[in-house]
């Protein structure tokens, strides 16, 4: 291997489950990005882990899904040349060009542990390490490797050059960032998942639903779309408790709740548009699309997203993608860590 082929550890954790995977990358090759493959992935429950070090130890011990060895070993000794993990939370740093204190801690409100950078770190012989939001990581892949993020266009527009894009996704947390325009582009993380969703009067019931559960009548807007959101809308319409991801195959079935989630996720696309603007498109990923689609085409969806604001005749002209790569964020964090190494 030359010293242009370069070996990438790449990572999505989540607030339920984490993925790595091992990239490699020929940095001299005149579009390295089309180039990038991955050697071997593997994925298991954030919460096995009771801290960053037991997670690397596990990481470790894992088999990729090609039986490998996932990581450096006795075994098979593979040389990581550079990592970037995306994390479920705002992260210190996200300019390849800033390098970060190796104490870096990162606290994400989906994970009872934080994230250190200095136990990556260690595991890895000191190569440069950086931790990067999640979606900042979804954002670099729609922004850098279009042929791989299988998008389809749900709700046709004109994408206007030279202005943002949005990449918006319920899954475990509700996760927002902006692609801004540019050779190199520019990705900034949000955590708006974390702002209060505005109610209307007619859904005052639901919200004190919601409060009840949470104990607050502060509700986020996460709250009403990911992670237990669909349980909690599911048992409000119908009365039955269930668990997340049985929800799904049911909803289809109550139009109350298809309803409910439609015109809850338009709503909170809206208000992260409104604040943004991205006349680019809006790329939608995350596991609400992935295991219920059809909420992206419902007429409550269109409704909020399109007609119920002053805004409505410019954001009908934006147009809407659904991104179907589940290992979006693997990508984008393998991605991100090849501008690093090509930057040193």
């Amino acid at each position: 291997m030359t010293t242009s082929c370069k070996t990438i550890l790449a990572a999505d954790i989540g607030g339920t489950h984490s993925r790595f995977g091992l990239f490699r990358i020929n940095l001299d090759d005149g579009k390295p990005l089309e180039g990038m493959h991955l050697v071997r992935r593997v994925r298991f429950a954030t919460h096995s882990s009771i801290d960053t070090t037991r997670m690397m130890r596990t990481l470790a011990e894992s088999r990729g899904d090609d039986g490998g060895c996932f990581m450096p070993g006795s075994e098979e000794p593979v040389h990581i040349d550079g990592a970037a993990f995306g994390i479920p939370g705002p992260a210190a740093v996200a300019d390849i060009s800033v390098a970060p204190t190796t104490g870096e801690v990162c606290y994400c409100p989906n994970i009872a542990w934080p994230l250190e950078a200095g136990p990556v770190m260690d595991a890895l012989d000191g190569a440069p390490v950086r931790f990067i939001n999640d979606f900042v990581a979804n954002g670099f892949a729609c922004a850098l490797l279009p042929h791989l993020i299988d998008a389809v266009t749900i709700l046709p527009g004109v994408e206007r050059a030279g202005f943002p894009k949005a990449v918006i996704g319920a899954g475990t947390g509700l996760g927002h960032c902006l692609i801004l325009p540019g050779t190199v582009p520019v990705v900034v993380g949000s955590e708006a998942g974390h702002t209060l969703f505005p109610f209307t009067e007619e859904e005052e019931d639901i919200c004190r639903y919601l409060a009840a559960i949470h104990g607050t009548d502060r509700i986020m807007s996460e709250w009403t779309v990911a992670g237990n959101a669909l349980s909690a809308i599911y048992a409000y319409c119908s009365g039955q408790k269930i668990h997340p991801h049985e929800v799904s195959p049911l909803a289809a079935e109550n139009p109350q709740v298809m309803e409910l989630i439609a015109r809850f996720y338009g709503r909170c696309i809206q208000h992260y548009v409104l604040n943004t603007l991205p006349l680019g498109g809006i790329f939608v990923t995350g596991g609400l699309a992935a295991n219920l689609p059809q909420v992206l085409t419902h007429p409550a969806f269109i409704e909020e997203l399109r007609t119920k604001n002053v805004m409505g005749a410019s954001l009908g002209a934006i147009p809407v993608h659904h991104v179907r790569n589940s290992d979006l964020g693997l990508w984008g964090a393998a991605a991100y860590a090849s501008l690093l190494l090509k930057n040193r």
